[in-house]
């Protein structure tokens, strides 16, 4: 149940037998010669969406802009500051709370986001003490660490992987790019802003091979997602 679908009257019916809600947030920032810049934030509205649409849960629009500051030496690499991102989660909390919302699920595609989202949380339970908050990484759910590890093993790496790279194609196959075999991409190492990001991971990648994307490994990462997605959402319901 997508937000952006509905009407008015329809969500004051949901808020009537059910008061929570998915949030997709990523970001638009490279990934690599081979991934899509909107990669972050593709995935987490798709996993969202379709766990939504499974289960009868609104899902908002995705959040496409994140905490990215350290892509932009790669050109088409958009960023929030922390502090900015952290005000717009606060306002749409706002906006949430304020029509009776109560179990806010944010469902996330980049690791940058981290670190400022729980900020933000800190924040918004703060502000509205009837609130809960909770993040879910797509890629860090059990079944999907479970099903990265057995097919893709090491050459999955840490950035532009193949397995977002897999589901990003799923999602949209007509954007799906043909890849070549890759040298071996630096593994991940402390890094001060973007251009130190860059001298260090030239081509964008960060111990990934992104070779092993396919659309076909993207399919089950959906339902594997998805399915997990749900499983979560519903415990953290229940607790």
């Amino acid at each position: 149940m997508q937000l952006r679908f509905t009407t008015w009257p329809e969500v004051e019916g949901y808020l009537a037998t059910r008061t929570d809600i998915l949030i997709p947030i990523g970001a638009t920032e490279q990934h690599g010669p081979f991934g899509l810049i909107g990669t972050d934030s593709l995935c987490a509205e798709g996993v969202a969406n379709t766990a939504g649409e499974r289960a009868g849960i609104l899902v908002t629009p995705v959040l496409s802009v994140g905490m990215s500051l350290h892509h932009l030496a790669f050109p088409g690499s958009m960023s929030l500051q922390p502090s900015t991102m952290i005000a717009v989660l606060r306002d749409l909390a706002d906006s949430l709370a304020h029509h009776g919302f109560t179990r806010l699920h944010f469902v996330n595609g980049h690791g940058g986001n981290i670190a400022t989202a729980h900020a933000a949380f800190s924040e918004i339970h703060h502000r509205h003490p009837q609130l809960r908050c909770r993040m879910s990484n797509w890629y860090e759910l059990p079944a999907v660490a479970g099903l990265v590890k057995a097919r893709l093993g090491d050459s999955e790496g840490a950035h532009a992987t193949p397995s977002e790279l897999s589901l990003s194609w799923a999602l949209h196959p007509e954007h799906q790019r043909q890849t070549a075999p890759q040298a071996g991409a630096a593994v991940m190492t402390g890094f001060c802003g973007a251009e130190d990001f860059r001298a260090l991971f030239p081509d964008g990648r960060v111990g990934a091979d992104q070779h092993r994307a396919s659309v076909a490994l993207g399919a089950e990462l959906l339902e594997a997602a998805a399915g997990e997605l749900l499983r979560v959402h519903e415990g953290w319901l229940g607790a």
